[in-house]
């Protein structure tokens, strides 16, 4: 499935996977009732949607930290070589 970046002046509620984000309530986990699952409200599913955002983005960066760190070790292992 190809992600679709949301534009800044797009609306986050309106996502290219426009599909219902559903939540199971910790109490009916316990008590074993399997009725339907409960359906956020959009600001729910906006707050939601804003952290799922965030933290990809903020994987993103520590990927690119990790990764620059990566190269020096092996530069300094190259040099250590020679």
């Amino acid at each position: 499935m190809m992600s679709r970046k949301r534009k800044r002046h797009e609306d986050p509620t309106k996502a290219a996977g426009d599909e219902q984000i559903v939540s199971a309530e910790p109490e009916e986990a316990l008590n074993g009732d399997e009725s339907s699952p409960k359906v956020l409200d959009d600001i729910q599913r906006v707050n939601i949607q804003k952290k799922i955002f965030h933290t990809i983005k903020e994987t993103g960066r520590a990927f690119k930290k990790a990764r620059a760190f990566e190269v020096r070790k092996i530069i300094k292992r190259l040099k250590s070589i020679e």
